[in-house]
């Protein structure tokens, strides 16, 4: 076996990481700067990947920390040479697993609102790069925390905070119709202010005296604003289901997206009948408690042409007794 050239790897490890790991870097140079700095090594890194393959070192031990760390400058490099293009266009994309826990509705709203801020910062810092947040907010298109992120704005103060996900509506025999919800005592505004703590109100909102909770993006749904068939969506567009287990049937898992980007498509989730024949998830067919969602995204555009939405109907749909590919 040939050994890969140590000394040149580890010459080009050194230089990235002392661009990439710098806590202060990304504050105090700017894109242009770091585009600079990896045009002046490609040659190198190209000359090191050639190694690496030519060597079949990865075919014949496990990755090291060095050649794992070299292959991940490597996608670094690819990515911001392709920012160069001078056609190109910049996407930000976040991710997040919200809490589960439905009686903590201040933690779910402080978690949110936490990402939509940062996300703000780094669009703003890319030139109001448009946005795209994907993921498990374990929160129902009825509760307040969808308000909130659908109206940019939400008063803590009329929602008893254990309420505020929505999740406790949705169990399986409450959504079948099976077992009729007990309707608990009117609860009183006065009351609804005594059922939070000033540090909740702080996590929540930010501000221990500030009871509105308020983020800077202008965010929809993918699914909400693409239509879809009447047997996978509710009154609102969202899916009916996008998880099903023993404690939960809803929606929870959303694509919102900012100005900037619009979608054109989506991957329409299946009937809950479907589901039910499933048994749950996972299953034989799904290895996830969550289905994919699948949105297509197109860059809004200045001229006076229009961007085609395509009804999710016209979508290839999603059928779990049938496909064995589906992945979450």
């Amino acid at each position: 076996m040939n050994s890969l050239d140590g000394t040149l790897i580890l010459s080009v490890y050194k230089r990235w990481t002392s661009i990439l790991n710098s806590q202060t870097y990304w504050l105090k140079q700017d894109t242009e700067d770091l585009i600079r700095d990896a045009l002046e090594i490609q040659s190198t890194v190209v000359q090191c990947f050639g190694k690496l393959i030519s060597s079949g070192y990865w075919k014949e031990r496990a990755f090291n920390l060095r050649t794992l760390a070299f292959v991940i400058m490597l996608l670094n490099f690819l990515f911001l040479r392709q920012m160069c293009e001078s056609d190109s266009r910049r996407l930000l994309v976040g991710n997040i697993h919200v809490l589960y826990n439905p009686n903590r509705g201040e933690v779910k709203l402080g978690q949110i609102r936490f990402l939509l801020s940062r996300a703000q910062i780094l669009s703003e810092k890319w030139g109001n790069t448009p946005v795209v947040l994907a993921g498990d907010f374990n929160s129902t298109p009825e509760s307040g925390i969808y308000k909130f992120l659908s109206s940019s704005e939400l008063n803590i103060m009329l929602y008893d905070r254990k309420e505020l996900s929505g999740q406790k509506s949705c169990r399986p025999a409450q959504v079948l119709g099976e077992k009729k919800e007990t309707v608990g005592p009117f609860i009183s505004l006065d009351g609804l202010f005594k059922c939070w703590t000033d540090e909740e109100v702080k996590i929540a909102t930010g501000d221990s005296e500030r009871h509105f909770a308020v983020h800077p993006l202008k965010l929809n749904s993918s699914y909400a604003t693409v239509n879809g068939s009447t047997s996978t969506r509710g009154f609102n567009g969202e899916p009916l289901a996008t998880s099903y287990h023993s404690k939960f049937l809803g929606t929870v898992d959303y694509l919102w997206y900012s100005d900037g980007i619009v979608p054109t498509r989506v991957l329409d989730t299946v009937p809950i009948s479907d589901l039910l024949r499933a048994g749950g998830l996972p299953c034989k067919k799904v290895g996830s408690d969550h289905l994919a969602l699948v949105s297509e995204f197109s860059f809004s555009v200045t001229n006076n042409k229009s961007i085609e939405i395509v009804e999710a109907a016209a979508s290839p749909g999603i059928d779990i007794e049938e496909h064995d590919s589906l992945q979450s």
